[in-house]
């Protein structure tokens, strides 16, 4: 890389487990993917980046332009916005200029340097991989101190006709509108490792690493003080593939500094996907830029083995592997995405455990055997007390 360090793509490693690489001098063949003027391309997806303003204005993935560019729309758009004032007269870039940063063979990224209001300068890197329908996004704001109420805001217009956006929760998936309740705020709404928007055909699903909290459908989260029945208030969420990240603001008036500076960094990936909603694929790919793999080196003697592995739904995922200071003893807890009842295996390796139980909570527990089928319920989790 640009950087002297080494990059490869490790795969198919094992849940709960491990891989091993071996470095070497000698060179593999990989096809190149293609880095050149302001245009980045794997043979999978095809990505280009508008020289005026820096954005992304087309993201091609077979036959389907995934952005709304009819309507002028574009990824990753910064967005300035002085207080509450209306979302038309935020600010963008200028003086772009774009640069080729890394030219494969695995890695690709173009890096868009730009003026922006409320910063020192604005850097966007936008990368993809070979072999994958995936876009990462890194943003750095050098944020200059305002002590004014602002708000930045980076926006992504996708094309996807009829959308339903689908939101991860806290032990739960959340459809806008449909499971909100109706006092519930609708102009800012906070998530966890990602969100989906998909059709009968295809859709995105789009993490946000360092921020939070999205806007649906346009900049909504425009509103200062407590806003007492404010008609600013949003009743109704409409289908839109359209949101901003709410990246920055000094909107509140306590126990929250007066402004903001400094290089503060932004991560965003895309993964298009050209089927249904797939919530098992969704919550994958969000715990996989959550959680990223973390690299050792190793001696020759180095054996690692997974504590069990689950056989049956890819919608059950472990969650918590806690052991118990005695050592003999553990709890592991199963979470489904699944909007049913999913029954279950645990493959208990080369361990099998004596005893295992379901807690129940405030029942009584429930015995299982090791190698009995589980149950767990739709969009719920279990907590399994182990023995061994």
């Amino acid at each position: 890389m640009s950087t002297g360090e080494l990059v490869f793509i490790a795969s198919d490693i094992p849940p709960l487990g491990s891989g091993r690489y071996f470095l070497s001098e000698k060179k593999n063949k990989a096809k190149r993917i293609i880095a050149s003027g302001n245009i980045l391309d794997n043979g999978i997806i095809r990505l280009v980046i508008d020289p005026l303003t820096g954005d992304i204005s087309s993201l091609i993935s077979g036959n389907h332009e995934f952005v709304d560019s009819k309507a002028g729309g574009s990824l990753n758009s910064y967005r300035y916005l002085h207080g509450d004032d209306s979302p038309d007269k935020a600010s963008g870039t200028s003086d772009v200029k774009i640069s080729i940063k890394e030219n494969g063979p695995l890695i690709a990224s173009l890096l868009v340097e730009s003026e922006a209001e409320g910063c020192q300068n604005l850097s966007r890197e936008i990368t993809i991989i070979a072999g994958q329908k995936v876009v990462e996004i890194t943003n750095i704001v050098d944020k200059k101190a305002i002590i004014n109420k602002e708000g930045i805001h980076f926006g992504f217009e996708f094309n996807i006709p009829d959308p339903v956006t689908r939101v991860d929760i806290h032990w739960g998936i959340m459809q806008l509108e449909k499971d909100q309740l109706s006092a519930a705020n609708r102009n800012w709404i906070a998530f966890q490792r990602w969100l989906d928007i998909s059709n009968n055909e295809l859709g995105v699903t789009w993490c946000s690493l360092d921020a939070p909290v999205f806007e649906s459908g346009g900049i909504t989260a425009n509103i200062l003080g407590a806003a007492t029945n404010s008609s600013q208030w949003i009743r109704k969420i409409e289908p839109s593939a359209t949101i901003y990240s709410w990246a920055l603001n000094n909107h509140w008036h306590t126990n929250f500094p007066l402004s903001q500076e400094g290089k503060i960094q932004f991560r965003y990936r895309i993964l298009l996907h050209d089927t249904i909603y797939d919530p098992a694929l969704a919550n994958r790919f969000g715990m996989e830029q959550a959680q990223s793999l973390i690299a050792i080196s190793e001696n020759a003697n180095f054996r690692s083995k997974p504590v069990l592995a689950l056989n049956g739904s890819n919608s059950i995922v472990v969650t918590i592997i806690r052991t118990c200071k005695d050592g003999k003893s553990a709890q592991v807890r199963l979470r489904s995405v699944s909007s049913k009842d999913e029954p279950i295996k645990i493959d208990w390796l080369e361990r099998k455990p004596s005893s295992v139980k379901i807690d129940a909570a405030a029942e009584e527990t429930i015995n299982v055997g090791p190698d009995d089928e589980i149950i767990v319920p739709a969009m719920g989790f279990i907590t399994l007390n182990v023995v061994w």
